[in-house]
């Protein structure tokens, strides 16, 4: 089982955190993450999700606050893109999406979907299928590339803070009300500023796993109040701990683990 991953450049880094793929060669299933994006994803065989198959084709992912588990030991290209750019590429149709949503079903276009994205042929390297990406998204922004520099804001101050925030205090920043920042988190992403938050507090816990600091500390530097705290969240919400998901798949936790690192460091910014 193998991960590849390549930040977008340029103009699409506005939009996009990076392109990846994946590999398996054994029974164990991708596991998506809550991580405060969505993906684009493009199957180029079918594959499982509870329970019910999926043909190949291309995907929206939403923004998650439940982990999702894909089955498959064909190749899923992902496209990882920021939650702010999700209106740009959905619209209006947030409230129409599912876990696993094919994108003709919110993309009007069909000249959008015929690519070569989905044929059997399997990539070595994600860095020869960067091209075919980057045209598929410049198509499916539809020359749509202003931001709503407003909520980009209100999710960056979200990102910045890795969750721990107070949406009382957001609001007052922004000078905005709570019920129109959650109409408008709701329209455009949809998720609430408060799911946005647990689930970047949730990955700050996450990427500190792996370091010196004991379980209380780790615990205390997210924002909770004590290790029990932390623990009983994550089963709450993810329905495992950190560790339980360490061991359950090492080699998802840890690219998952290092995606949320090189976010919160903003290695994922838009080149300038």
């Amino acid at each position: 089982m193998s991960f590849q991953e390549i930040k977008s450049k340029a103009e699409l880094s506005k939009f996009v955190e990076s392109y990846w793929s994946y590999q398996s060669i054994t029974t164990n299933p991708l596991i998506l993450l809550p991580d405060g994006t969505f993906n684009i994803l493009i199957a180029k065989a079918p594959f499982t999700f509870l329970g019910i198959e999926f043909p190949s084709g291309i995907y929206l992912v939403p923004i998650l606050t439940n982990p999702i588990q894909l089955a498959t030991k064909h190749q899923l290209i992902g496209i990882r893109c920021k939650a702010f750019s999700m209106v740009n590429i959905v619209g209006k149709k947030v409230h129409l999406l599912a876990a696993i949503t094919p994108i003709e079903a919110i993309i009007d276009q069909k000249s959008v979907i015929q690519c070569q994205l989905t044929n059997n042929q399997n990539y070595f390297h994600i860095q020869e299928l960067v091209p075919d990406l980057e045209n598929f998204m410049f198509n499916l922004l539809r020359r749509r590339f202003d931001l709503n520099e407003n909520l980009r804001s209100q999710v960056n101050y979200i990102l910045d803070r890795k969750g721990d925030v107070r949406i009382s205090n957001l609001c007052q920043d922004f000078g905005i009300s709570r019920q129109a920042l959650h109409k408008s988190f709701s329209t455009s992403l949809g998720i609430s500023p408060k799911e946005l938050a647990m689930v970047w507090r949730l990955n700050h816990c996450l990427t500190l796993t792996n370091q010196t600091l004991s379980l209380t500390e780790t615990a205390l530097d997210s924002g909770f109040f004590d290790q029990a705290h932390s623990i009983n969240t994550f089963k709450k919400q993810w329905n495992f701990s950190p560790t339980q998901f360490q061991k359950l798949n090492p080699t998802v936790f840890e690219f998952s683990r290092q995606s949320m690192i090189n976010r919160f460091k903003n290695l994922y910014d838009p080149e300038i």
